[in-house]
């Protein structure tokens, strides 16, 4: 049943029953509130429930369904309260790349639970909200049936679906992290051809349908303990140096590829999806 109040929520097992995702999140900080507006039904994710362990008599939160974020630990997030929510997010010092935020905010006769996802190179990667649910007998069954399976990286065909570009960002280097108000819009359906192989420790780029030239090979950076990310530098003869990252975003892959020029360190910088080729 939902929990009616904050002050029913008891220590145990919930879940998010999720019904809404945002759209078109423009935001530079991993503090920054979506407008209401921006949330429509979660076709993307639909059915799909996240689950949560409360602690401590709710001072504390467990990500059960962790593969959400961009962490391979399960977090356990500690609560912070202003006048009308529970907030909870890392509060251990380290760095919220790769983690997220919980708001418990009360709606009417339920209590409604926004969960954000903090990316790598965008503040909030996605945000997904729904009603907070306790995990009982009778539900618990159709919960496991609907929980958030882990998206894993393979080897094979892909189109980088290009949604957005930072055409001149003006950054230092291609590790430079580039605002998300410096992406527009494509004018025109824009998409390339990605070979993943070597176990995913190898991309080739394919095509050259986009105004930066595309193309090379690349191998995925050393040294890279995420379960969640891939990191590509690419080169290639007649190819100016580039790096393609893959991440996990709710139930899709986010990419992005950077691509150098004469005597600037990011030309343009490319934003989608990556999409499996079924041949």
């Amino acid at each position: 049943k939902p929990i009616l109040k904050l002050s029913d929520l008891k220590d145990g097992d919930y879940f998010i029953q999720i019904t809404q995702q945002a759209k078109d999140i423009k935001s530079d900080f991993p503090d920054d509130v979506i407008p209401d507006k921006n949330y429509v039904p979660a076709e993307d994710v639909a059915n799909i429930t996240l689950r949560l362990q409360f602690l401590d008599k709710g001072k504390q939160v467990r990500i059960i369904d962790k593969e959400l974020l961009h962490n391979s630990k399960v977090p356990v997030w500690s609560r912070s309260e202003s006048d009308d929510a529970w907030i909870y997010e890392n509060a251990t010092g380290e760095s919220n790349n790769g983690m997220g935020k919980l708001s418990l905010k009360q709606k009417g006769d339920e209590l409604i639970a926004t969960f954000d996802v903090h990316g790598s190179g965008i503040p909030i990667l996605c945000s997904l909200r729904g009603k907070l649910v306790e995990i009982t007998d009778a539900n618990r069954a159709r919960l496991e049936a609907n929980a958030i399976k882990t998206y894993q990286l393979e080897d094979g065909d892909y189109v980088f679906k290009v949604s957005s570009i930072a055409e001149n960002p003006g950054v230092e280097s291609l590790d430079s992290l580039i605002p998300h108000n410096d992406y527009k819009p494509v004018k025109e359906p824009t998409s390339f051809r990605v070979k993943i192989s070597n176990n995913t420790f190898s991309v080739t780029l394919i095509d050259d349908q986009v105004p930066a030239k595309v193309g090379g090979k690349g191998l995925a950076k050393k040294e890279q303990p995420w379960d969640h990310l891939m990191v590509y530098e690419i080169s290639g003869e007649g190819f100016e140096p580039g790096e393609l990252t893959v991440q996990k975003s709710g139930t899709e892959l986010s990419a992005f590829y950077k691509v150098s020029g004469p005597g600037k360190p990011v030309l343009a910088s490319y934003s989608g999806t990556l999409v499996t080729i079924n041949h």
